[in-house]
């Protein structure tokens, strides 16, 4: 798997994340969640960041786990948002199917260092 692609991945679904919570925010008047999905959303890419800068194995480990539930975090949070009917199921497909893209990816990565 090629880091770069990763965190170039994760860097654009942060971008995506960060304009549907401004949507989420100015046309639905949604707050509370909209902040826990962009904080899980742009955290990805950061704790990528880490893991690939990490000066030890163990300190690389423990950022793409942190990663890792950051994506499922992610996930949940717009489910949530789907089943309060804040957004359809086809609003969120596109975000939705790029978490679990980028999920497979950190999930392949860690079973190389586990």
């Amino acid at each position: 798997m090629n880091q770069s692609v990763l965190q170039t991945r994760a860097f654009q679904l942060a971008m995506k994340v960060v304009r549907l919570c401004g949507h989420l925010q100015a046309s639905k008047k949604e707050f509370v969640i909209s902040q826990q999905l962009l904080r899980s959303g742009t955290s990805i890419g950061a704790n990528l960041r880490f893991a690939f800068e990490a000066i030890n194995p163990a300190n690389s480990l423990n950022k793409l786990q942190i990663a890792e539930k950051k994506v499922q975090e992610t996930i949940h949070y717009l489910e949530l948002i789907e089943k309060m009917n804040f957004l359809s199921i086809d609003e969120t497909k596109e975000i939705k199917e790029e978490c679990q893209a980028i999920l497979a990816m950190i999930q392949q990565h860690l079973s190389t260092l586990l």
